[in-house]
């Protein structure tokens, strides 16, 4: 597992998330039947990786890189319990990232996610709660590995108005909180990153066939920083899309829609365009599985002369079967990262024109692995995956290269 570009995905990836009409990870109605272990209402699937190889970049630098080698111990386990008028999920995960030689580039990071459904009649009702500690790189554009605390806390209210067509109340709370002495190229983190973010969200929902469901998707967005209440934003979205089943000849989700994002300083023009979120995969006669992977929204940058960028991604994944036991997998995924101007720049001799596109990065990622399994809860693997990224600012691109091999039971 990668654990640095698997963090880096994910939170290229929390605009996606934050686009679809659900609170947290949605869990199945029994998870307790589903589980391994089972003691009366509750259920329990425990789960480890073990991986080890060779990172070829660690500080992800263009030049005079160094490699070195590392381990990754990735407990984890899923615990459920139902009872007559609620479902409880807990989702806990922890790595251990040790390096041979660039020891403080390692850390023990974690996770929790908790979620409570309540269902009634017409009505299901959930809680959810989630933290997370780590030192991962928290996006594409920050090198520096820097602890950081990420806090969520939600609510909603699924109401079913017919047969087929459903009305979704949300509301989460989000903090974000970088350590006081983390810094990426000069730039104090928390100063740029530490905010609480609240999203209230409407949504409608309809299910078109068994296997189909139509959705129109509302979020009122608001973000405030702690130590730069300059670049405090407001934002509205508005993406309908599309849900098909996991058993359906193409599962997954497309949602696509209009943003609204304003910095309420004036500290950047307004950004209005479109905005999307596809994940879709298909299963082709039992043994090939395609992935596709498409989403486009703003992000906040660590400089406060280009506030925030356009994040593009598209991304394929391959999973063919090689009979009952093995399985080779690959991926490509491109991300663009179009920065747009502040009205600082301004003060330049010669100024750019104020949220324009005035740089774009550009960061591909190409991967392959050949898998193995040993028996219905062990598998085995090894993986390699390449990263690089180009930038119009000196010194900021690199190549990195991991290969890693590792050792799965469980989950």
């Amino acid at each position: 597992m990668d654990c640095d570009r698997s963090t880096a995905h994910a939170l290229a990836l929390a605009a996606i998330v934050s686009l679809l009409p659900v609170v947290l990870c949605a869990q199945t109605d029994d998870p307790v039947g589903a589980a391994r272990f089972r003691l009366g209402p509750i259920g329990i699937t425990p789960g480890i990786t073990v991986s080890a190889g060779v990172d070829s970049n660690v500080m992800a630098v263009e030049t005079l890189p160094q490699d070195d080698v590392m381990t990754i111990v990735n407990p984890q386990v899923h615990s459920a319990m139902r009872t007559r008028w609620m479902i409880l999920n807990v989702q806990t995960s922890v790595d251990s990232v040790n390096y041979q030689q660039f020891t403080e580039q390692g850390g023990v990071n974690w996770r929790n996610d908790t979620r409570v459904d309540i269902p009634l009649n017409r009505i299901r009702l959930s809680v959810t709660h989630s933290l997370l500690n780590t030192q991962q790189r928290a996006t594409f554009e920050i090198d520096t590995r820097a602890r950081r605390d990420e806090t969520t806390l939600g609510a909603g209210a699924d109401i079913r108005m017919t047969s087929k067509t459903s009305l979704r109340l949300g509301a989460t709370r989000s903090e974000m909180k970088f350590a006081d002495d983390a810094v990426n190229l000069g730039v104090n983190l928390a100063d740029m990153f530490n905010r609480h973010i609240d999203i209230g969200t409407l949504a409608v929902r309809h299910q078109l066939t068994a296997s189909t469901t139509l959705a129109l998707s509302g979020d009122a967005i608001r973000e405030e920083f702690d130590r730069s209440p300059i670049r405090n934003s407001r934002s509205l979205r508005l993406t309908p899309g599309v849900e098909f089943d996991k058993y359906a000849i193409i599962s997954g989700r497309a949602y696509a829609g209009y943003r609204r994002f304003t910095i309420t300083s004036g500290l950047a023009p307004t950004f209005t365009g479109p905005v999307a979120a596809v994940e879709l995969s298909s299963v082709i006669r039992g043994t090939t599985r395609l992935g596709l992977q498409l989403s486009r929204d703003v992000s906040y940058s660590y400089d406060v002369t280009t506030p925030y960028y356009l994040l593009s991604t598209g991304g394929l994944s391959l999973a063919q079967r090689l009979g009952e036991r093995w399985e080779i997998t690959g991926n490509a995924t491109k991300n663009i990262l179009g920065y747009r101007s502040s009205r600082l720049v301004a003060a330049d001799p010669e100024p750019a024109s104020p949220g324009l596109t005035i740089r774009r990065d550009y960061v591909y990622s190409y991967g392959g692995g050949l898998d193995y399994k040993i028996s219905e809860s062990v598998r085995c693997g090894i993986r390699a995956e390449h990263i690089r990224r180009d930038s119009g600012v000196a010194l900021h691109g690199y190549r990195a290269t991991r290969v890693l091999a590792s050792i799965g039971y469980g989950m």
